[in-house]
């Protein structure tokens, strides 16, 4: 399908350049069907159609084609233009797009332009007593468009027709479009297309018809056909782009999409090239409010445009306008019903009014692009993971100087290079901010996905592998190998709900480097986390190596202990514990240093041999006490950001704690509110109040009595962490759900 794009692309270049070589605004007036040059979509033109690199869904219909592909299943949309007010000139238009597959679209639109009445007259009856015709102008335009990872391609055919009651013209014309998007949350997006290539078009028809003389010195009349001149169709080249600056806080990801804020503003610029007037240079600048409220303007200039006396038209190049969003479901999402309007002032009449309404069975959006991508991914491997029976592990597994000690109930194993294939491409999007382990944006939307990934196989587990470069010290990078990969593992639990039995972390700070540490582009290859699925047999993919895996019920993640090679012999005194290695191995030597290793079970010394035999022992596992449960719950409970606003994932979490409440009648609880210390729109001891009142409805929303539950508020009084960092303002950001007895 790429070959599509690229021969489409290819198509706009070619046809574009010639285009442009081919026209100029001497030929102004020259060509035909003007209505094509007109966009009857309201929220398209608020933007005097400059944010054509960005448009989505239906309104892509009226300007760059490709956006179609962002159409989620069924949109209706119809717009009325009053075009020069007073003139009774009008521009109607309908729509409809349906999604056949994810990021493919069909389209279909109508558009008319009617001119109203007006009186017939003749040369030979010139007072009009001969009744009144309407002149028309429709055409007709089925499209289609596709996503390509970040690439969206599309293309119209039009099929014109103009005329009156005796005289009409048909034509069929060529529309295409390419759009690209990039940027860390999908904020820029470039825009090409061209519109309105086609064939000549000509008059016919009775009215074409004229009666004269059938020769010199007779006496009676023949009826000739004249013909019409051809005219050419007003072609387009347009190259276009838009920038997205997000405002204030981003909220939880489970309500807008790590990618959708609150608060949005886009700036877009684009040059049209018209094949028969003079060129366009646009700006344009729309503020969105979640998504919901939407207000826009922006500037056409042409070449003498800025006054009545050179202008070569009605419009002054200026548009404002807004859209409103009114929501049919809870879901952002779903169904949802789009009013817009806009308003150009005119050199003539009274201005242009557009006016248009869309109904969507689902919002359109670029926040799942990441998504839909993996999801394409793993719908193109056609079998099913082949599971590789392997005879049933012994207890004891020995390897050289470790033991492990096997899972339970350990039967298969699983060996896929396509699933490791596709979790090594997202892990690469896995980012931090500097020198922290907190994730940027841009890596949450790859956790996101990885997540969503790893949930389709509940029964294995992964490995989350966290390497640094060699900048720093040694003690430094192992630290911070360590916090990335567990800040990983941390989100997996915590916000996609992966069950912690599933994850293995190991860290190998700059030990492990995959390229070159003298350039800039070899470290940060090597700063990275790497994620891949556990393999009994060499739990860690560096062959080297064998890491000693300890479980865990905790709330921490699953770690490793020290990394211990194959050929390492430890030797020990028997009277103390062993404490540093001796390696046999030259390359062993040459590569790592003696580190000490922290035994986490008896050892075994036999007389014989100086190798010592680590037996491991079964934990105790301590039953987890009610308090222990109540911290695990107020741990999940998560807000948008200076808001009091749940997700749903707090949603769900609080319905489980409700549920765990109504096992234990005779609990009762008190909720105690934090937050650190940043500025919010409503005050922090008010905003601590607001959350803890927030749970406390909801768990009553679950039949939870009001007596059970009383609530404390302390703000950003008693932080349990620096509030210097982000890291700090996380845990202080809290809520805290204590036993009453």
């Amino acid at each position: 399908m790429m070959k599509v794009v690229k021969i489409l692309g290819l198509l706009l270049c070619v046809v574009g350049s010639t285009a442009i070589k081919a026209g100029n605004s001497d030929r102004a007036g020259e060509s035909g069907a003007v209505e094509l040059l007109l966009n009857p979509y309201a929220r398209t033109m608020g933007m005097g159609g400059t944010n054509s690199a960005k448009v989505m869904g239906i309104d892509a219909l009226g300007s760059n084609v490709a956006g179609l592909a962002y159409n989620k299943k069924l949109t209706f949309g119809a717009n009325y233009l009053s075009w020069l007010t007073g003139s009774e000139i009008s521009y109607m238009n309908a729509s409809v797009a349906s999604e056949i597959s994810d990021g493919t679209s069909f389209g279909f639109n109508v558009n008319m332009l009617n001119f109203g009445k007006s009186i017939l007259t003749t040369t030979a009856n010139p007072d009009g007593n001969l009744g009144t015709f309407s002149p028309y102008m429709m055409n007709l335009g089925l499209s289609f468009a596709k996503r390509f990872g970040n690439v969206n391609g599309g293309i119209t055919a039009r099929l014109i027709n103009e005329g009156i009651s005796n005289i009409s013209a048909t034509g069929f014309s060529i529309d295409a479009g390419l759009q690209y998007i990039t940027g860390e949350k999908n904020d820029l997006q470039f825009g090409v297309y061209i519109r309105n290539l086609g064939f000549p078009m000509q008059f016919q028809g009775d009215a074409l018809a004229i009666k004269k003389s059938a020769s010199t010195g007779t006496n009676y009349d023949l009826t000739f056909n004249q013909r019409a001149a051809k005219f050419d169709l007003p072609v387009q080249f347009s190259i276009a782009v838009n920038k997205d600056y997000y405002i204030g806080k981003i909220p939880t990801k489970n309500d807008f999409g790590y990618c959708n804020p609150i608060n949005r503003l886009s700036v877009s610029g684009s040059f049209v090239y018209n094949a028969f007037i003079d060129n366009d240079y646009g700006v344009g600048v729309e503020y969105a409010y979640k998504e919901r409220f939407m207000v826009r303007a922006g500037y056409q200039y042409q070449t003498g445009g800025l006054s009545s006396s050179t202008t070569r038209r009605a419009q002054m190049g200026i548009t404002a306008g807004f859209t409103v969003n009114i929501p049919m479901s809870k879901d952002i999402k779903g169904s949802s019903m789009e009013i817009s309007y806009n308003y150009r002032p005119t050199w003539v009449y009274n201005g242009t009014h557009n006016i248009g309404v869309t109904y969507y069975i689902s919002t359109p959006s670029v926040c799942n692009l990441a998504q839909e991508k993996v999801n394409a991914i793993v719908a193109e491997i056609k079998e099913e993971p082949k599971l590789v029976e392997v005879s049933k592990p012994k207890t004891i597994i020995k390897y050289d100087t470790i033991i492990i000690r096997e899972p339970a109930k350990v039967e298969t194993k699983v060996e896929f290079k396509e699933i490791n294939k596709i979790l090594d491409d997202f892990a690469k999007n896995i980012e931090f901010k500097l020198a922290s382990s907190v994730l940027s944006q841009k890596g949450e939307g790859a956790m996101d996905v990885i997540g969503d990934l790893i949930k389709k196989y509940p029964d294995h587990k992964f490995v989350i592998s966290g390497h640094t470069d060699e900048m720093g010290t040694t003690q430094n990078n192992d630290k911070l190998s360590e916090n990335r990969a567990t800040a990983v593992a941390e989100y997996l639990i915590k916000y996609k709900e992966i069950a912690q039995k599933n994850l293995v972390v190991e860290w190998f700070g700059e030990e492990k480097p995959i390229a070159d540490n003298s350039t800039e582009e070899g470290r940060k290859l090597n700063r990275r986390v790497e994620i891949y699925v556990f393999d009994p047999k060499k739990p860690s993919k560096y062959s080297d190596e064998i890491n000693t895996i300890v479980t865990s019920e905790k709330t921490q993640p699953v770690k490793s202990v020290e990394k211990i090679s194959k050929n390492e012999e430890v030797k020990v005194d028997k009277k103390e514990t062993p404490k540093k290695i001796e390696k046999s191995s030259e390359k062993s030597k040459a590569t790592e240093s003696e580190r000490e290793v922290k035994p986490t079970s008896k050892s075994v010394v036999k007389e014989s041999t100086p190798v010592v035999v680590p037996v491991q022992e079964e934990e105790e596992v301590k039953p987890l006490t009610a308090q222990d449960s109540l911290n695990q719950f107020a741990e999940k409970m998560i807000f948008k950001t200076g808001t009091d606003s749940l997700g749903k994932m707090s949603k769900r979490n609080i319905e489980k704690l409700a549920n765990y409440l109504k096992e234990v009648p005779a609990y009762k609880i008190k909720m105690i509110g934090h937050t650190d210390n940043s500025t919010y729109a409503v005050d922090n001891m008010q905003l601590s109040k607001n959350r803890v009142l927030a749970v406390k409805n909801e768990l009553m929303s679950h039949g939870i009595s009001e007596d059970r539950i009383s609530i404390e508020y302390y703000g950003d009084t008693k932080p349990v962490a620096s509030n210097d960092n982000e890291e700090g303002k996380q845990k202080n950001r809290r809520i805290e759900i204590v036993l009453v007895k």
